[in-house]
């Protein structure tokens, strides 16, 4: 795991209080199940395309593609009806 923690481990100590009580908490996050390759994103002078859908996260098979281009069609009309409803 290159570049990864495997481990975060967040230590707090509060202020004492008024009725000098003190408050210590200590917080460990595990981390696992990272692909072991180092360079899991395509490199832009290779595939452009293939660096732009792992950049922005885009979904890589044709029916999620679709679908999240259903959804930007919907979300555009619904801003411009928005739009129209806020000028008018």
């Amino acid at each position: 795991m290159r570049g990864l923690p495997a481990r975060l481990v967040v230590d707090l100590a509060y202020p004492e209080q008024e009725n000098d009580d003190r408050i210590e908490a200590q917080i460990r996050t595990d981390f696992y199940g990272y692909p072991e390759s180092e360079a899991t994103t395509a490199a832009l002078g290779d595939d452009p395309g293939a660096w732009v859908i792992d950049t922005l996260n885009l979904p890589e098979s044709q029916p999620e593609r679709q679908r999240l281009g259903m959804q930007a069609v919907l979300f555009a009309g619904f801003m411009g009806f928005l739009a129209v409803l806020l000028v008018y």
